[in-house]
């Protein structure tokens, strides 16, 4: 089964007495990580505030991302809450409409901006954890990434299968 991750180009922190703020990005490592390990890389973006990726221009057209964009509506303040809400939607769409993959959602941080309470969508959610996994540096071109995955395609099927 090929694997798909909805993550989040950036880490979303809330301020107690109202507000936002980002606290990074995602890093040329972290897109290398998830270009090596999953087959179908969905970053949205809000229209309204938009994040840009470093290398973006190169990685849509080598097809490595997808950046699909959301809005959040007029108030900036709740892009904290009203954008993982969005990344949370469109998980949904895809588990729908793309089966034949198995979705993660991922975000940069150790909090989760997922929305809480009885949200049914999130019962279902499962959280994997890479970090013993090697990564390229950020100087491997995603090229040569694509390129190392189609060389290695039965290990990788065997390791997505495991």
């Amino acid at each position: 089964m090929k694997r798909g991750v909805v993550a989040s180009p950036i880490n979303i922190q809330l301020i107690e007495t109202g507000g936002f703020r980002t606290t990074g990005g995602l890093s040329r490592t972290d897109i290398n990580y998830y270009s090596l390990y999953w087959d179908k890389v969905v970053i949205p973006g809000s229209k309204e505030i938009y994040f840009k990726l470093a290398g973006e221009e190169e990685l849509l057209s080598l097809g490595v991302i997808e950046r699909p964009i959301v809005s959040i509506g007029s108030n900036s303040d709740n892009y904290a809450i009203t954008f993982p809400f969005q990344q949370l939607h469109i998980y949904s769409e895809l588990q729908k409409s793309m089966s034949d993959y198995h979705w993660v959602l991922h975000q940069i941080g150790s909090n989760l901006a997922f929305p809480t309470a009885t949200d049914d969508r999130l019962k279902n959610l499962q959280f994997e954890l890479y970090n013993a996994l090697p990564v390229p540096s950020s100087d491997v071109h995603p090229a040569d990434i694509l390129e190392f995955k189609q060389k290695n395609l039965d290990a990788f099927t065997h390791f997505h299968n495991y």
